[in-house]
């Protein structure tokens, strides 16, 4: 639980921010567009980050990327509470990224080397929807903040949260790290070069991009929907977040079902994709508010919890002795596809119910014909 609790800051730093973006862009006098940058520029540093720390995390061992990770994290998350301007925000932003990046790939590996193989997606999944509970609380947790103490303070919490992971873990954590691989195996570029020469990695990887895509594309522009266009208030905002959250939850308790069922992975790609389809319905229908948009939204949350930790499980046991290496690439290509599509539709403007509709049913639909049938390990 306490690995869980860890991995789950990344995913705190984005959920937390995400209900105060209109109240920081009118603080630091920054236009929406550069705002909105600061989740989109994090879902970079989160994929550059993972690039890095996995095979770090092989040949190095879990711990020491684990505590680093944190402290990295912990001084990025300092800078964000000090910026000035949108500019210092997204550096720091990047930092704090890159840190937490780290932090969930040494938490992934921890977990793979502890987990028997029929029992990964199982226990990947347990993982996740404990990490789950951190989207579903921290949306309120940070609409409460920002209401209280202003939106700095949201960041306040999350360093002294990570220094006090930073201090749990150097004193109770310990390497799991089975064995040690020859450098000559676990060379950057070789690794690499094996697992993107591995079919059955590429194919996970790619569903799990897709199935995260979706929910961040609605995160990163349904804030200004809530708030600006809909007139919610920053904690009714939260709630709409956390029911979306919670819906992720309940899928991750399905994964175990589904998955000695015959898998669960592109089950959980399918209900995505209904969710996007039926939120088209809706919005070319002129069906357009806060139950219309959450409505739909809650069962692309329930695919992605049923999609991501079969997908991930089964990219990590693709290729045995680089799980961390897997890892890190597979959420690296989840965090740049996100980050893509989200840019993509700031930049164009088409942050409308509409254009996030289409968006979540094109990744879904991508997702189904390039995910592998069958179980994920």
């Amino acid at each position: 639980m306490f690995l869980a609790a860890t991995g789950a800051l990344g995913s705190m730093a984005v959920h937390m921010f995400v209900p105060s973006m209109p109240l920081v862009a009118r603080d630091l006098g920054a236009r929406h567009e550069t705002i909105q940058l600061a989740i989109t520029l994090y879902l970079v540093g989160m994929g550059l980050g993972q690039l890095v720390a996995g095979p770090f995390a092989d040949r190095n061992g879990r711990r020491p990327v684990l505590i680093c990770g944190l402290l990295l994290f912990t001084a990025g998350t300092v800078g964000c509470m000090l910026a000035g301007s949108g500019l210092q925000l997204i550096i720091s932003r990047l930092v704090q990224a890159t840190g937490a990046a780290a932090v969930l790939v040494a938490v992934r590996a921890i977990v793979a080397d502890l987990t028997e193989r029929r029992e990964a997606a199982a226990r990947v999944a347990m993982l996740m929807t404990a990490q789950l509970v951190s989207p579903a609380l921290s949306p309120l947790l940070g609409g409460a903040i920002a209401t209280v103490g202003g939106w700095r303070a949201i960041f306040g919490v999350l360093g002294v949260a990570g220094l006090l992971a930073s201090l749990a873990c150097f004193t109770w954590i310990t390497e799991t790290r089975r064995e040690r691989h020859p450098d000559n195996q676990l060379r950057l570029m070789r690794s690499f070069t094996r697992l993107l020469g591995n079919t059955r990695f590429l194919r996970f990887a790619a569903g799990v991009a897709c199935s995260s895509c979706a929910l961040y594309v609605f995160l990163s522009a349904s804030s200004f929907l809530l708030l600006d266009r809909y007139g919610l208030g920053t904690g009714q905002a939260g709630v709409c977040y956390a029911i979306v959250a919670l819906a992720s939850i309940g899928g991750t308790f399905l994964v175990r079902h589904l998955e000695l069922r015959g898998g669960a992975f592109r089950l959980g790609l399918l209900a995505s994709s209904a969710g996007g389809a039926l939120l088209i319905g809706l919005a070319s229908a002129g069906c357009d508010g806060p139950v219309s948009l959450i409505g739909p939204m809650s069962l692309v949350g329930l695919g992605g919890g049923i999609a991501a930790p079969a997908g991930i499980a089964g990219a990590m046991h693709a290729e045995e002795g680089l799980e961390g290496t897997a890892a890190s690439m597979a959420g690296a290509l989840q965090m740049f596809v996100s980050g893509a599509t989200t840019s993509i539709i700031v930049h164009a403007h088409l942050a409308s119910t509409l254009s996030i509709a289409v968006a979540i049913m094109a990744a879904g639909i991508t997702g189904l014909l390039v995910a592998p049938r069958g179980r994920a390990t």
